[in-house]
């Protein structure tokens, strides 16, 4: 930026040096024209009278003469000194060629005061204007001339200034821009990113969110990477934690997996009258029995998925699969939970056909934990089910009438760091939604949610559609 201050600086300085030497030329030319006219027409004419009128003795005459034909010869030098165009040298000669006449004259002056010849100077003198006005005419053409052509190249040089003045004005705020830009860089590149990196991290951890494998980058020991630094032991500190987390979860829903099973089965087989005849109180403390047991290992299960996932071991196999055929397949055994409840269930006939390419046992479960949340958050009305296309995907929709939920609540809707939040009280401990989330993605699918406090929820799942379709059994 300096340089380029400089070389604006140095052609503005250019530019003005050439309009004060056109400038200056113009006043040494001009005061030469000005003292050879005056030479002619003023001090020739003022020493013939004053030679005629006896108040110069002959003497000094002719020192004066000698004294006005130096300042003639010095004034034409002057006005010869080049730069000359052509108009210039053309209204030089028709000076110098008027010269001769008053050349003739100064000649003649200078004969008569050599020789004390006073008739002679009356006689001279009656020829002096004829010979020296048309010599004093020409040199103010030569000046008129000459001061408008230096008028016209100092205008020019001005522009010229002007425009340097203006690069140089462009160029320096180029300059302080492009250092702007250079230093918005620095700062974005060692500060603003690794900040908003720390943030987006901590935000994450926060949530329950945040990958935990993630590290930031150090590229130096400045502040922000001693900052960096710290949270990578930080976040190295909570993978170790999470990591015996995921252990001891997974070693404890392992082990209560199969005697929550089989408590269930025993339940099971008290209900079907297997160990005799219940009365309906026992009936019905059985029954209760039945949906904690139920509940319970739902939710060992669930835990199981999620360290599954967490340590990246759960894996899809997407195959062509009817869409009805899913949803038929999630809502079996429904019907009485439903009824229980005072609710209906309710399948719309959709799109006729519809295949798609899914993992039948992981899309069923995530429908399934769909349902169960619909059914615990309704209390009147409808689940209703429909399915369709959305260009090239299908999609299958769950409604309910249920409480509906807040966009506080959507938000965090999906995340575990919801899983024991306030709103999980009627739907569970919230693993469902973050397993099916996971299901989904994993077959290049989604959940979407729509919702309205007091209005109930909708959920689809939306899988790619299979373009070939395939008949036969699933």
């Amino acid at each position: 930026m300096v340089v380029i201050i400089a070389v604006g600086y140095h052609l503005a300085d250019l530019s003005a040096s050439r309009t004060n030497e056109v400038h200056d030329q113009a006043n040494r030319k001009t005061v030469a024209g000005l003292t050879l006219a005056k030479a002619y027409s003023q001090d020739l004419v003022s020493l013939v009278d004053k030679l005629e009128s006896g108040a110069y003795p002959w003497s000094v005459g002719l020192e004066r003469l000698a004294q006005i034909r130096a300042q003639i010869a010095s004034s034409l030098s002057l006005l010869n000194q080049p730069p000359l165009d052509f108009t210039e040298t053309q209204l030089l000669k028709d000076i110098q060629s008027r010269m001769a006449s008053g050349d003739d004259f100064i000649a003649r002056l200078q004969g008569i005061l050599q020789k004390g010849d006073r008739p002679g100077l009356r006689l001279l003198s009656r020829r002096m204007y004829p010979c020296v006005d048309p010599i004093g005419f020409r040199v103010h053409l030569f000046l008129d001339y000459e001061l408008g052509r230096a008028r016209d190249l100092v205008e020019a040089n001005r522009d010229s200034f002007q425009q340097s003045y203006g690069w140089m004005a462009v160029s320096a705020l180029a300059g302080v821009l492009t250092l702007f830009f250079l230093v918005a860089v620095y700062l974005r590149d060692r500060v603003s990113r690794p900040l908003a990196q720390l943030v987006e991290g901590m935000r994450g951890v926060a949530q329950g969110n945040g990958e935990l494998t993630h590290r930031l980058e150090v590229k130096g020991r400045d502040e922000i990477d001693q900052v960096a630094e710290g949270f990578n032991a930080f976040i190295g500190k909570l993978q170790t934690v999470s990591d015996m987390k995921q252990d001891l979860i997974s070693v404890v829903s392992h082990q209560l997996k199969t005697p929550v099973g089989e408590i269930n089965g025993y339940i099971e087989n008290l209900l079907e009258g297997l160990a005799g005849q219940l009365s309906p109180r026992q009936k019905e403390y059985l029954e209760d029995m039945r949906e904690i047991g139920r509940d319970n290992y739902r939710l060992i299960t669930d835990l199981l998925n999620v360290s599954k996932l967490e340590r990246g071991v759960v894996t899809v196999e997407p195959k062509p699969v009817p869409m009805r055929h899913l949803v038929e397949l999630a809502v079996r055994d429904y019907d009485k939970i439903v009824q229980r409840k005072g609710l209906s269930l309710i399948l719309e006939e959709g799109e006729e056909g519809l295949w798609v390419f899914a993992d039948k046992d992981k899309t069923v479960e995530t429908m399934r934990n769909i349902l169960n949340n619909a059914v615990k958050c309704t209390d009147r009305g409808a689940i209703t089910l429909r399915w369709g296309s959305e260009g090239d995907r299908g999609v299958v929709e769950i409604h309910d009438t249920g409480i509906g939920m807040t966009p506080e609540v959507m938000s965090r809707l999906f995340s575990k760091g919801r899983i024991f939040g306030q709103e999980a009280h009627r739907a569970g401990a919230g693993l469902g939604l973050f397993i099916g989330k996971k299901f989904m993605k994993l077959q290049k699918g989604d959940i979407r949610v729509t919702s309205e406090p007091g209005r109930g929820s909708c959920f689809a799942l939306v899988l790619p559609k299979c373009r070939q379709e395939r008949k036969g059994a699933a």
